[in-house]
């Protein structure tokens, strides 16, 4: 029985791998493990450590942000269930919204509350069909916020389908406003749509409960952020520090600050895409028979099955292993999804085929990338088969690469570009010059071992701290070779 979750959802927009969303269909826990066994799916796999303190660091986020609320707002505007925090503050659990909407009223949130996807979002759709041809069921979903809004705030409101339609001036329905915290600095596209998923599907379920009373209103929105404190709690400092209190529409005001509005009017096609025809090609197919690539929107995925530090091992049926028993031509590195299927379509379907293709070939004119990249495309894929690096002929060499250097440096940085969070930092070198190079005593070469910097805390100083510690490191291997060595030549890469 395939189970919709919203995760799901995410990562298949982020990733676009319908074989991913087949697996993910069916979750990788007890419930389902006689349903996988008997589909042959392969288990999921531990992704790489640092994601994990990126999604700790996100569910903290949350909790934060909630708090902001309830520290400017009041705790009797944030509704929910709450329980005190030995730290301070309070963090809420999941309540039924059906319980909690009884009490909402104009300026008040609906904290952790949660409802489930009926049957006039589904009718709405045109996806009722689903729940008996294919058995699918939908997970509940939980929004962080519902912000209630004024009596006639709302201009237009959300239709199940996604639609936008006008509100008339004297409606007295109560608006309700969809609030997501997340912990990244611009909120991604799997992001903006959930809240969207949010929104069309709240709608149905007031719909479903009969809560003719309420609206959704499409300024859906992210409330994003990493180091930095929310302008929320900003204004109530500033007005704290002058012996004052923000009024309340002060605080909508700082409030909307914060907010990313999600484009509703994008998203939402998007997601009936996704529902009425890339769901239906995944339910109707075995996950064997739909499409793969592997590329750097895999480095998330618990099927990819490369072999990072301190994850499981990964299974034959994995995506990186597979790629290589099958020489699949994801393999060769910049070669896209489309670049693949029009190598397929004249009949190089392998590493070892698109080895033996010349530059000249007319079916790099097939592709835009093939046809930028003609020249080192076959290149690249024969030293995969012969595991020797070459530069191919006619491709000439980067004026940023010398052809030398004594001392050669490698830095790393392991950080989520989306939230700004930096996890660690990581440098090694090697140096090694000629005898009659070396000063009197000096030894000619000389390892500098991998060194990491984990930042251990989501502080601005505690990263300084460690990016000094990262340059610091840096400067006594360059000290080094300028005492072995006159004039040494360093790389940094």
């Amino acid at each position: 029985m395939p189970h919709l979750s919203k995760r799901s959802i995410s990562s298949f927009l982020r990733s676009e791998c319908l074989r991913r969303l087949k697996l993910d269909l069916t979750p990788d826990t007890n419930a389902y493990q006689a349903e996988r066994t008997s589909l042959n799916m392969p288990p999921r796999a531990v992704a790489r450590p640092g994601l994990r303190a990126l999604t700790d660091a996100g569910t903290e986020w949350e909790i934060a942000k909630v708090n902001d609320l309830v520290s400017t707002f009041g705790i009797k505007t944030t509704l929910g269930t709450h329980a005190a925090l030995p730290t301070g503050g309070v963090k809420f659990n999941t309540a039924p919204l059906s319980q909690v909407i009884q009490h909402a009223a104009p300026g008040t949130f609906l904290v952790q509350t949660e409802y489930s996807v009926g049957a006039t979002f589904e009718n709405a759709l045109g996806i009722a069909g689903y729940r008996t041809t294919f058995k699918l069921d939908y997970a509940d979903l939980r929004p962080d916020l519902i912000q209630v809004l004024a009596i006639g705030a709302a201009k237009e409101e959300v239709l199940p389908d996604g639609t936008v339609v006008a509100v008339q001036p004297n409606d007295t329905r109560i608006p309700l406003r969809i609030i997501d915290i997340k912990l990244t600095a611009e909120p991604s596209v799997p992001y903006l749509a959930e809240v969207t998923y949010y929104a069309m599907t709240l709608a149905g379920w007031l719909a479903d409960k009969g809560h003719k009373g309420f609206l959704v209103v499409p300024e859906a929105a992210v409330w994003p952020g990493s180091h930095d404190a929310s302008e929320l709690v900003k204004l109530d400092a500033a007005k704290r520090k002058v012996g004052q209190a923000p009024t309340h529409q002060e605080l909508l005001g700082a409030l909307g600050d914060d907010l990313e509005i999600v484009p509703f009017g994008v998203f939402a096609p998007r997601l009936r895409r996704f529902f009425q025809s890339e769901l239906q090609t995944v339910l109707s197919s075995t996950w064997t028979n739909l499409e793969w690539h592997v590329d750097n929107r895999c480095i998330g995925c618990e099927y990819l099955g490369y072999p990072w530090p301190g994850s499981t091992t990964s299974d034959p049926r994995h995506c990186w292993p597979t790629a290589t028993t099958q020489d699949h031509l994801s393999r060769v590195a910049f070669v896209s999804r489309g670049a693949r299927g029009a190598l397929a379509d004249n009949n190089i379907t392998s590493v070892a085929a698109l080895a033996g293709t010349a530059s000249t070939s007319p079916a790099y004119d097939t592709h835009h990338v093939l046809r930028a990249t003609r020249s080192v495309v076959a290149g690249r894929a024969q030293s995969l088969g012969t595991q020797q690096a070459f530069v191919p002929p006619q491709t000439g060499t980067s004026a940023v690469m010398p052809k030398w250097t004594d001392l050669r440096i490698y830095v790393t940085a392991d950080f989520d570009i989306g939230s700004g969070i930096s996890v660690a930092f990581g440098a090694k070198g090697q140096f090694w010059v000629r005898p009659d190079r070396v000063q009197a005593g000096q030894q000619q070469s000389q390892m500098f071992p991998a060194t990491v910097f984990p930042i251990d805390q989501r502080s601005l100083q505690v990263e300084q701290r460690e990016l000094l510690r990262l340059l610091d490191a840096v400067y006594r291997m360059m000290q080094q070779a300028t005492t072995v060595a006159q004039n040494p030549t360093v790389q940094v890469s």
